[in-house]
């Protein structure tokens, strides 16, 4: 309802269908997904092996995007390639923390500096949320 608080009715709602989206959640069977939507959005496995949080994925690979879907594994890191059509690619990562037949959870990173490919967790830089609060940055 946009109040910019998070109401028992809107917890956990995901909308898949937004043109925008960069990617969606599918299930297919038994099988959760993580589908690049647009298709200026590709999406990587980061890792043979699942890594210890979304920390460890910090810089994007070079190459090994994929336009399709992968299934979504408890543990394991995803890195999405996104060109946005101004000449340069952003980058995105997301680790999946669990997988239920009905749901997903997933911690998330999203780098804003276009064209940079590093991922890296970096504290102490001031942010604003949308009500123009700044909010200082930590380091784990």
């Amino acid at each position: 309802n946009a109040d910019a608080f998070v109401d028992d009715n809107e917890l956990g709602i995901v909308r898949g269908s937004q043109a925008g989206n960069d990617f969606r959640i599918s299930l297919a069977g038994s099988t959760v997904f993580i589908d690049p939507v647009r298709s200026a959005t590709q999406i990587a496995l980061y890792s043979m092996q699942p890594i210890d949080d979304l920390t460890s994925i910090d810089i994007a690979p070079v190459s090994g995007y994929l336009p399709g879907g992968l299934s979504a594994k408890p543990g394991f890191g995803y890195v999405f390639q996104i060109d946005e059509g101004d000449g340069l690619l952003r980058y995105g990562a997301l680790r999946v923390t669990h997988v239920g037949q009905q749901f997903i959870i997933f911690d998330w990173s999203y780098q804003t500096d276009a064209g940079n490919p590093e991922l890296l967790v970096r504290g102490g830089l001031p942010s604003a949320d949308e009500k123009g609060l700044v909010v200082k940055g930590h380091r784990r």
